[in-house]
């Protein structure tokens, strides 16, 4: 099978540039001819001023883009296209390419940027449906995307691009969701149920490391608000006798520092290597997880199951579901007392957290290996040619 990936490399690296490569390696270890088409945000930095302006109107529909993937397409004859994130520098005009050529398409919904600017539905530490609830635009009041109006301006125009009627996604064959709890959620948002699939995200197959269970709790995650990292160290101030450690980086990675300069039991790790995070992992008693938007499928979690590693996620959105509760325990990120107290309580019953270890390493090899997402994956791409078979 001949597959074309589309894809909008993110400026920092993202789970989802992670999830992309781990698919095209994937593909191409069972003998698929896999190609990439893509564009990466850290060229945005070396373009002119009037060409990052030129940009902005860009974002909603780009000829650049739709003139390059149809010679891509011309080129490689592929079975079918790939397509993840295409904003800024790709556009809707990439649907229309595949749509003239005949390609059919599959897109991942790693998140909720088809009806959100900001991809999360969380504003100022809340869930926020503005732009569902009343119009797309709603987001420009609020500099939504990155904190510019103009930008979310841009994004606005480029999803009522996505959504006019028979328009860019009417070409879309398949929508690959991540739970099924995002089906439901995506189909309430009215993308057609028929054509949304579930495929989670993965893990290559490796085998754990020795655990070996030191004294602290870990958090690895983004720095930012929809994270839930301030409210954490709400929770730990009622925790002075648990150590945590915070590895990763992101716009509140100052404050974070500030606030933890009273929390003496709190270690802030800053952006670590991957040989560092494994061994992290294998150290903690369990992973927190204090999500306040509704999560897609945190490749730290897959991590933390791979790695026999119990898990403590929020109470939101699919995060209950994706962490059954053999593999460790739910709390409300917005409650520290009581959340504090359910994490006290998991984290002094040691046979809770060998129990959950264990069952974490299971769900692990049962839902999220590669071999089980290899035959979702390319189930899904045949479903999508033979309907577009004439």
């Amino acid at each position: 099978m001949r597959i074309l990936i589309v894809h909008n490399r993110y400026q920092l690296r993202s789970g989802e540039d992670a999830v992309v490569d781990a698919e095209c390696e994937l593909l191409r270890r069972h003998g698929q001819e896999v190609h990439l088409f893509l564009r990466d945000n850290r060229d945005i930095a070396a373009l002119s001023v009037a060409r990052k302006s030129a940009l902005l109107w860009r974002t909603a529909w780009s000829r650049q883009s739709y003139t390059d993937l149809l010679a891509e397409l011309d080129r490689l004859q592929p079975d079918v296209v790939h397509v993840h994130n295409i904003l800024p520098l790709l556009s809707p005009s990439i649907y229309a390419a595949c749509a003239r050529r005949r390609v059919p398409v599959v897109q991942t919904l790693h998140n909720f940027r088809l009806y959100c600017p900001a991809a999360t539905f969380f504003r100022n530490g809340h869930i926020c449906h503005a732009c569902v609830e009343t119009s797309l635009f709603a987001g420009v009041r609020h500099g939504c995307y990155r904190g510019s109006r103009a930008q979310t301006l841009a994004v606005a125009a480029m999803l009522r691009t996505l959504h006019k009627p028979a328009g860019p996604l009417a070409s879309v064959s398949r929508f690959i969701v991540l739970t099924h709890w995002h089906r439901q959620r995506f189909a309430a948002l009215g993308l057609p149920q028929e054509k949304l699939v579930v495929k989670p995200n993965f893990l290559p197959d490796t085998e754990p490391q020795q655990r070996t269970p030191a004294d602290y709790v870990l958090f690895i995650g983004r720095l930012a608000g929809e994270k839930g990292v301030l409210r954490l160290l709400d929770i730990w101030q009622h925790l002075p006798d648990i150590p945590l450690r915070i590895a990763g980086d992101g716009p509140l990675r100052e404050t974070v520092r500030t606030r933890t300069d009273e929390l003496p039991q709190v270690r802030v790790l800053g952006r670590i290597t991957p040989e560092r995070r494994a061994q992290l992992l294998a150290g903690a008693r369990f992973l927190v997880v204090p999500s306040l938007w509704q999560e897609g499928l945190p490749l730290v979690v897959l991590e933390a199951f791979a790695a026999g590693v119990p898990v403590a996620v929020s109470d939101l959105g699919a995060l209950p579901a994706v962490v059954p509760p053999d593999c460790g325990v739910h709390f409300t990120p917005l409650q520290s007392r009581a959340a504090a107290a359910k994490l006290r309580a998991f984290n002094a019953d040691a046979a809770a957290l060998q129990n959950a270890s264990r069952a974490a390493r299971r769900e692990y090899q049962t839902t999220y290996s590669s071999a089980t997402n290899y035959r979702m994956l390319i189930a899904i791409y045949e479903q999508a040619i033979a309907e577009a078979s004439p």
